[in-house]
């Protein structure tokens, strides 16, 4: 499933995504729902930051692997939580 797929997400398809993607997804949603209350991002940028991190994440990180630990979870979703953080950084900032 693409990145792009995952911005609405019905339950039918929850079974389809790998674990990693849900944890890089919600990590990013959550960074990029604090841009948009800080005023940083509008909020229609909220479900691209989270696509373009996803899209980052997943050059560097295979997210179709077996989560086998709560360390790899953890690591993920910190790795995500920081590429989420540049994806905004990049963007101009929200008027």
């Amino acid at each position: 499933m693409c990145a792009h797929n995952l911005r609405c997400i019905c339950p039918v398809e929850v079974s389809n995504i790998s674990p990693l993607q849900l944890v890089v997804f919600n990590a990013a949603e959550e960074v990029a729902l604090d841009g948009f209350l800080a005023g940083r991002i509008g909020f229609t940028d909220v479900s691209g930051v989270a696509e373009d991190t996803l899209d980052a994440i997943a050059r560097d990180i295979c997210l179709h692997d077996v989560v086998k630990t709560l360390e790899t979870a953890l690591q993920t979703d910190h790795l995500s939580r920081i590429r989420a953080r540049e994806q905004i950084a990049a963007r101009p900032r929200h008027r």
